[in-house]
């Protein structure tokens, strides 16, 4: 029962079962380490030693299942943790409620060996949670971020917009992944109409100047228009773009990126002032390896299968919530 600290070390004999027994038994443990143990998988022990226990630090290493989602049971066990070490190069978690459920911050913190991220609708994102990534995964390569709208807190009455991640975050995180080639920016529907959702033209700039982004897909961003498709023009290295739910891009921004250097991959959905006209600069390069057009009424199937060698056309489209690339 007063066993602090606990080291189990290619052990294949321990289950969960046992590793539930030990955090019953032992109210003061403090550290946890699991390396190659390859029978525990997540269950009721990281449950209660988030519930009950008095875990400071938690190492898991080359334990397969053990998987990043299992980790939210640990609850609010991460308000406790000060160390936290998690061997994985692929981090997803999808629609955290609660702030006090995770401390994004420490978990992101911690996965150094980070190389693709997905964050789906976390209520309690930050420009602290993108900062704190920046520092410590320097091999990011691929983003996708849900974003949730901005917060808003009456304030005379009036409403003060809060939006969870800004400009400022994304440039701090572009300087310190320099590896990042893949870029997901999907906003919620209920962003629609909102005057500042934190994100403006200038995060794409920034990326785009100091990376080297091959993909980027931008779903429901309203601030993204023809000067964006200018500002992708000059991209290097951009190969794949993705364009959903958009109503600013018009004619003129299509004969924009029909400059682009290395696009061989464009995809439009539910774009709706791109007609056959802003295709035109497409169909005379003759660039496109790949184009798909989904829910543009203005576009007709005619023009576009002169546009790429494979096209795939359609004037229906998946929902707006559906959408995503990465």
């Amino acid at each position: 029962k007063k066993l602090m600290s606990l080291t189990l070390n290619s052990v294949p004999s321990i289950t969960s079962r046992g590793l539930l027994s030990v955090a019953i038994g032992c109210n003061s443990l403090s550290a946890l380490h699991l390396i190659d143990c390859k029978k525990i998988s997540s269950g009721e022990w990281l449950e209660y030693l988030g519930w009950n226990g008095s875990l400071e630090e938690l190492v898991v290493r080359n334990c397969n299942r053990i998987r990043q989602p299992d980790l939210l049971k640990f609850g609010p066990g991460w308000m406790k943790l000060w160390k936290f070490e998690f061997e994985s190069k692929d981090l997803r978690l999808v629609h955290i409620q609660a702030r006090s459920e995770l401390r994004l911050c420490l978990l992101l913190e911690k996965c150094k060996a980070l190389e693709k991220l997905c964050l789906k609708y976390v209520v309690s994102l930050t420009d602290n949670d993108m900062i704190a990534l920046s520092h410590s995964c320097n091999n990011l390569k691929s983003i996708s971020l849900w974003l949730m709208p901005p917060q808003y807190v009456a304030d005379d009455n009036d409403f003060l917009y809060i939006p969870s991640v800004t400009d400022h975050s994304l440039q701090v995180l572009a300087l310190g992944c320099p590896m990042l080639q893949s870029v997901e920016l999907t906003f919620h529907e209920g962003t629609f109409y909102l005057p500042d959702i934190g994100l403006t033209l200038e995060c794409v700039r920034i990326l785009i100047q100091s990376c080297q982004i091959l993909v980027l897909v931008l779903n429901g961003a309203d601030f993204f228009d023809d000067e964006g498709m200018m500002v992708l023009s000059s991209s290097p290295f951009l190969e794949t773009l993705e364009l959903a739910v958009n109503d600013q891009v018009t004619d003129a921004g299509m004969h924009s990126i029909a400059r682009t250097p290395c696009l061989r991959s464009l995809t439009l959905r539910l774009c709706s002032q791109v007609t056959d006209a802003g295709l035109t600069e497409l169909v005379h390069s003759q660039k496109l390896d790949s184009l798909t057009i989904e829910g543009c009424a203005c576009i007709s199937p005619q023009v576009a299968q002169g546009a790429a060698r494979s096209v795939h056309y359609s004037l229906e489209s998946a929902s707006r919530s559906r959408l995503s690339r990465i």
